[in-house]
């Protein structure tokens, strides 16, 4: 029992995040990234603070769907959190309209090392 409520303890998941410091939320960029929601239930992707841009060396189809590369690791993405089309318009953010995007939590083990990663949506680049 006293092991369990250590590894409770050492465990600290980093997520609902507030916008970073000076982030403009009225602007298009924060509205875009606010306005997707999960495929399977329709709620939030979670907010701007959990999203991220990810250039072609950080995203790939690997043997069983799409990977993310987040710290040096390739995580795998849950089929069902994969967004389909483009309902909430083209990223405001040329410099990044093309990179795949990915909202997620990490959890952290003793050693500051990601544990695991929660995917709450991820969308495609246009690599493929």
């Amino acid at each position: 029992m006293r092991y369990a409520i250590a590894l409770l303890l050492a465990l600290t998941v980093q997520a609902y995040a507030l916008p970073p410091s000076g982030t403009d939320l009225t602007s298009p960029g924060h509205a875009w990234w606010e306005c997707h929601r999960m495929p399977q239930s329709g709620a939030s992707c979670c907010s701007e603070s959990d999203g991220h841009s990810l250039g072609d060396a950080n995203w790939k189809i690997g043997p069983s769907g799409y990977q993310v590369k987040v710290e040096g690791h390739w995580w795998n993405i849950p089929g069902d959190t994969v967004l389909e089309g483009d309902l909430c318009g083209a990223d405001p953010n040329v410099a990044t309209q093309s990179d795949a995007k990915v909202w997620y939590a990490i959890t952290r083990g003793m050693d500051n090392i990601i544990a695991s990663i929660k995917v709450f949506c991820f969308k495609p680049g246009s690599l493929y």
